[in-house]
């Protein structure tokens, strides 16, 4: 009970956040035209297409409006469901993106407390979360991004501890196959959590030779979600990634190299520019380069004593494991269909990841120290 008071505080901190900027209005954005033109032709029953053609696929269907599979249709359900009630579609697109951004903070108090143990290292995970700049620039967009984010951190928070609570695999793959409406790079979310699920069930028969089937059972509903887009795009577009396959010319360093700035920027809120200017703000992004490599680097120790003295029943670790296996699996995802799609990548696309990687750092930090040792 009191990790979910300090999750319904942030709720509300989220909350005020979201009142005091409702007059707030940003630009929008190539994706969110065509989240809120998918709204739009669903609410006049043409299903879930477009009449913006953008891609070659599109325009191959041959008919207009046309069957819209590059972009998933989560958003645009949404919008649409909000807009049901009298409100424009791009209106409604907005204030989906408002009601999730009021989940992001409490989930990553959740998320770090289980991890931690602690309510002050989550507290502080929370406040990070809610003072990210690139976390507010898409509070009032009618983009995937926050749906996204609040669905995938939502799955992470329920994954169960082991067989007392397995029921919360239902809803855990549920919103991971939500998340994957929202963004195909979901289905990554969903092979993490299979393989935790999967590792469970070694452990149990390495233990006891006794197989269990109920959780698997559970994970299916949401894996359902996440294969009936597959196979639409796949009738419709005759790939399951549903077009955008014409790449552009990225290499692999550069990917990385992206990758590492894009991190940078969204958790120690250093840019390119605070580095290439002088004066400062230069003297302020070396500092808060050398502060994050230096609790980085005090992560890795506990880390690595929490893997060497992992017991069966250690919670903690195991939740730790799963977080950090999500977080690789996409890393690498992004990163893959970045060299293979026609995808603009950028800083947006480590927004769900940044605050799992804060947590982890978090948990390594504190998890050297003996009394929250023994708390997990």
């Amino acid at each position: 009970m009191p990790a979910l008071a300090g999750a319904g505080g942030f709720a509300l901190a989220a909350l005020a956040v979201v009142l005091a900027t409702w007059n707030r209005t940003v630009g929008i954005s190539n994706d969110g035209i065509q989240y809120v033109e998918g709204a739009r032709q669903l609410l006049a029953g043409h299903g879930y297409s477009t009449g913006i053609l953008y891609f070659d696929e599109q325009y191959q269907a041959g008919r207009l409006p046309a069957p819209q599979t590059v972009w998933p249709p989560g958003t645009s359900i949404a919008i649409a469901a909000a807009a049901g009630f009298g409100m424009d579609p791009e209106a409604a697109g907005r204030l989906v993106a408002r009601v999730a951004f009021l989940f992001a903070p409490p989930l990553v108090f959740l998320i770090a407390f289980r991890l931690t143990g602690q309510h002050l290292p989550a507290a502080l995970c929370a406040v990070w979360q809610l003072g990210m700049t690139e976390f507010w620039m898409y509070l009032a967009s009618p983009n995937s991004d926050l749906p996204f984010l609040a669905a995938s951190l939502g799955a992470l928070a329920l994954l169960p501890d082991g067989e007392v609570d397995e029921w919360r695999w239902l809803p855990a793959f549920l919103l991971a196959g939500l998340a994957t409406a929202f963004r195909y790079v979901g289905l990554f979310l969903i092979g993490a959590m299979g393989l935790l699920l999967l590792w469970d069930a070694f452990r149990r028969w390495r233990r006891t030779s006794d197989f269990r089937a109920r959780p698997f059972l559970l994970a299916v509903p949401g894996v359902l979600i996440a294969a009936a887009l597959l196979v639409r795009n796949s009738l419709l577009a005759g790939d399951i990634r549903g077009g955008n396959t014409h790449p552009i010319a990225q290499s692999l360093v550069g990917l990385l190299t992206e990758t590492v700035r894009s991190l940078l920027e969204l958790i120690g809120g250093v840019s390119r520019s605070d580095l290439t200017n002088g004066g400062p703000r230069r003297a302020a992004a070396i500092a808060g380069l050398i502060g994050l490599g230096g609790l980085a680097l005090l992560a890795v120790p506990g880390w690595w004593q929490s893997l060497r003295t992992q017991r069966p029943g250690d919670a903690p670790r195991r939740y730790g494991l799963g977080i950090a296996l999500y977080a690789v699996f996409y890393l690498v995802a992004v990163i893959w269909t970045s060299s293979r799609t026609n995808l603009t990548y950028g800083t947006r696309y480590m927004l769900p990841v940044a605050p799992l990687l804060v947590c982890l750092v978090v948990f390594g930090a504190t998890v050297r120290n003996p009394r929250t040792a023994a708390a997990t």
